[in-house]
């Protein structure tokens, strides 16, 4: 039994004709507007030399491909090789026939028709059927609209496999609702896709016909030995139709004074402290929430005289709530300032969706205290008013200038000498003990690094600094990410270390 099936293979495998010079096919000759066809060309021959096509009547090739083979027939072994060339026609083609030379051989391509046919809306009574419907016929740039995609199926209609194509939706900005809706209309089910779309522009926009593949098995007839249920279902192949719905517009209108925003929201801005240690950070927390297009709403970048600021990423958060799209946005933003200062009012204007018209709100300002500040090294007004003064009063006589130069010219060097020596062991005395100071000062930054257990903890410490040095920028950017990012990026402490060493009069400084 087992001889007698291994002949059966041997026969089946080696009685496939030679298919000798060249031949050419599409992958469908009749297909529906803003489909592609493949055209492939092959060649039998150890040596074939293909024609360049960068066209094909008229439309250009957009891909090609290239496939190869070898054949073993009754001991004879023959190469094949295949190009293929994708094109998109929008009318009725005749490929041409091409010429190949293949093992010194000039060889012919037959020429091959290509129909292109528009698609048509499926309609009433169908075995399928396939919709688009919007929630309203106009809108504003930036307001909701909601987008549903029916495919209908009769209930005694086969399908083995459906193929719905994703909207072409240019124009808009778009988030598909994750749910799929399953109910009955009449004799047909149907499942529903939902879609909601923000236009970003004005203008008449329109959504295309959207294009639904079916698929069905097909079964082939095999006789003999091979008519078992086995090879049956290796042999069945899905025989494919497309249905097509209906396409749909939507009337865009310009917001006014050039605005993104679309819906009612409210704004707030909270604070964790009102009174810091100087360059200490205050924590400053905005919040905006409401019903429109949260994504839209800009990053806040506050005015604020000498302080720094790290503002974080926005974080929004939206979904559909009773057929109202409703959201949240959250930016956090650190404030360090060595004296008093206060965070500006805050401003959010949108377009209102219930009294069409533009609406502005604001938070409050806040005042923020600041305590241990650097104290101002300008020279106060008086003392400058003084010396202006002094520049002004009268010159001492020529004799009294002649009596002071004699006797400063016997005591200046002596003067000059005893200065020199003071200064010097003043100096010495001085930074010896500074070192001593700012070495235990050093230490005790250095300490707080190392011991720092938590991210939070190592920000803080570093903030005062930011600015300085890339060193210092880096770890903070990194933190800043692991403490709003959600990141775990790891921070190089021994480098920070170096730093400070290098580095005392830093802490002195910001203490």
């Amino acid at each position: 039994m087992r001889q007698d099936l291994g002949k059966i293979l041997l026969t089946l495998l080696f009685s496939v004709s030679l298919f000798a010079g060249v031949d050419a096919k599409v992958d469908q000759s009749t297909i529906y507007t803003g489909d592609s066809v493949d055209l492939t060309i092959t060649a039998d021959g150890d040596n074939a030399v293909f024609p360049n096509i960068y066209e094909i009547d008229s439309f250009p090739v957009t891909g090609t491909s290239t496939a190869k083979s070898t054949k073993i027939i009754n001991g004879d072994i023959t190469i094949s090789v295949s190009h293929t060339y994708n094109f998109t026609p929008t009318r009725d083609v005749i490929i041409p026939s091409y010429e190949l030379i293949v093992d010194g051989y000039r060889e012919l391509t037959r020429a091959i028709p290509v129909r292109v046919i528009k698609p048509t809306t499926s309609t009433a009574g169908a075995d399928f059927i396939a919709e688009l419907s919007l929630n309203k016929k106009e809108a504003y740039v930036g307001e909701s609209v909601r987008l549903d995609i029916k495919f209908k199926r009769r209930l005694d209609a086969k399908a083995d496999k459906v193929q719905i194509n994703e909207p072409k939706l240019e124009g808009f900005w778009t988030k598909k609702v994750d749910e799929k809706r399953q109910s009955n209309e009449g004799e047909y089910i149907v499942e529903t896709y939902t879609y909601l779309l923000f236009p970003q522009e004005e203008g008449n926009l329109t959504i295309p016909a959207l294009e639904v593949a079916i698929g069905t098995v097909k079964q082939t007839r095999n006789n003999g030995f091979f008519n078992d249920p086995f090879f049956s279902r290796l042999t069945n192949q899905l025989q494919w139709r497309k249905s097509f719905s209906n396409a749909v517009s939507l009337d865009v209108k310009p917001l006014p004074q050039d605005l993104e925003l679309y819906g009612a929201f409210s704004i707030g801005a909270d604070i964790d402290k009102e009174s810091i240690r100087a360059n200490k950070p205050v924590n400053l927390t905005i919040t905006v929430s409401g019903e429109g297009n949260v994504e839209d709403i800009i990053k806040f970048d506050p005015i604020i005289d000498d302080v720094i600021i790290y503002a974080d990423e926005p974080q929004t958060e939206a979904k559909l709530v009773n057929g109202k799209y409703v959201g949240s946005f959250k930016q956090k933003i650190a404030i360090i300032g060595d004296k008093d200062f206060v965070i500006p009012a805050l401003e959010l204007r949108y377009f209102d969706k219930e009294q069409k018209r533009v609406i502005t709100k604001k938070t409050e300002p806040i005042a923020i205290k600041v305590t241990g500040g650097t104290v101002s090294t300008s020279e106060p007004k008086i003392e400058k008013s003084m010396a202006i003064v002094d520049s002004e009063r009268e010159t001492p006589s020529e004799s009294t200038s002649v009596q002071i130069q004699q006797k400063d010219s016997g005591t200046k060097y002596l003067y000059f000498f005893i200065g020199l020596v003071l200064g010097v062991l003043g100096m010495y005395a001085g930074s010896n003990y500074k070192g001593k100071i700012g070495s235990k000062k050093e230490n005790d930054l250095s300490r707080a690094i190392e011991k720092a257990k938590d991210d939070r903890t190592l920000f803080d410490l570093l903030l005062p600094f930011g600015s300085m040095d890339p060193v210092i920028d880096e770890a903070l950017t990194r933190l800043e990410a692991n403490l709003y990012g959600k990141e775990k990026n790891s921070i190089d402490k021994e480098a920070l270390l170096d730093f400070f060493d290098e580095h005392p009069e830093l802490y002195d400084h910001k203490k």
